[in-house]
Formats: C-alpha cells, structure tokens, sequence
C-alpha cells in the first residue's frame, strides 16, 4: 500500500514550516494528525527533519497517528514493517480516514519520532465534533476531531503530560460530510455537560464528566 505521489507528500512539509515557525521558538511536543495513508504524517515528519538538519529547530516532535481500524496500531506494537489489512469491526463515519490498511510511509514516520498510534470509535468522534463546535466554535468533519480524541486517550494513559505542549492538526470544515453530522441516528450520546466534556478532553479537570 503506497500513499500519494512524492511531490504531494513534499507539499505537506509546509505545515511543519508553518507550525515550527508559529511556534516561536516553543515547538510542541506532540504534533497530532488524522491518518489514512499517511501522506499528511509522512511529510509533516520529513518536514520537522529538514529544519533539524538545518539547524533551525533542536528537535523533532512526536507524532500520533489517529487511525480508526488499527493498522498502524498493530504494526507498532508486533514491529511490523508490513502494513496488515485489518478486519473492520465496525462501518465508521469518519470517511476520509477509513481504510483498513496505511501505509509504510506512516509507521516510519511514527517510529522515527517516538510516536503512537490511537484508534478512535465513531461515538468519541460525534462528542468530539459537538463539543468542539460548542466550546469553540469551530465545526470541522469528523475525521478532523480525531486527534483530539487521541489527545484525550493519550492524557488518559498519562503518555501526554499535563505540562507538553500539543498541536492538533485539523484538515477539513464539517460542511463535507454534514449528512453524517446531522443524522439523528448517529448523534444519540453527545455528552450531557458540554463544558465538563471540553475540560475533559483539554486537560483542564480534576474529574472526568460522567457519561452521557
């Protein structure tokens, strides 16, 4: 399984520019993305690599996948150089990044970097997507809250600490798959306490919000 062409994945290098150069001197230590095949993940890492070799950031951050079927998941934990097609355990509504299987380019990326790879269920993506939009006003498809969901998960495992700086990388408006948003079928658990739930995913708790 291969990804995009070379000169698409050279585009998204950019967004490592910008995020080193907004940074201001403050570069994350984590930089989280959706993933499908990786092409985004994968130019985003030989981005950050091409400003350590050239001595304008000190170090790379680590990079996590957010994935919905699991192969890069697998492929990290049994050291998997092969990307293995994954049995869907579930139909998800995450559209852009449902494949079964990623690519090499994406397990490389993360290995390199010292990251991980989190699944994200289609329930943690529709009270993501509510809670975003109401706690901050942004409304982005679902596929693009993923990595907050994998914020969350990775906080709840004490992997990300209280004190690491954090940049999720959000790739798309909600208005692309706005019939999956708004069916009432598939939006049946939001959380009860939206600003509980945002505390919740941001670190800013001492509880966790009880379920919806």
């Amino acid at each position: 399984m291969v990804g995009s062409h070379p000169l698409g994945i050279e585009g998204y290098k950019t967004i490592a520019y910008e995020i080193a150069e907004q940074a201001d001197g403050h570069l994350p230590d984590w930089c989280v993305l959706p993933v499908c095949y990786g092409d985004a993940l994968a130019g985003v890492a030989a981005g950050f690599h091409d400003l350590r070799s050239r001595g304008k950031i000190a170090r790379v951050p680590r990079l996590v996948a957010a994935e919905v079927h699991g192969s890069l998941s697998k492929a990290l934990e049994n050291g998997f150089d092969r990307i293995e097609e994954q049995e869907p355990s579930f139909e998800t509504i995450a559209l852009s990044i449902g494949t079964t299987r990623s690519a090499y380019q994406a397990v490389q990326a993360l290995r390199e970097t010292g990251g991980h790879a989190v699944c994200v269920s289609n329930e943690q993506l529709i009270r993501m997507q509510k809670t975003l939009a109401a706690r901050e006003g942004l409304f982005v498809e679902l596929a693009s809250v993923a990595p907050l969901v994998a914020i969350q998960e990775l906080r709840d495992r004490q992997i990300i600490t209280p004190g690491d700086r954090v940049v999720a990388v959000v790739t798309a408006t909600g208005l692309k798959d706005l019939d999956i948003s708004a069916n009432p079928a598939a939006t049946q658990a939001p959380f009860e306490n939206v600003e509980a739930a945002w505390q919740w995913a941001t670190g800013r708790h001492g509880a966790a919000p009880a379920a919806a």
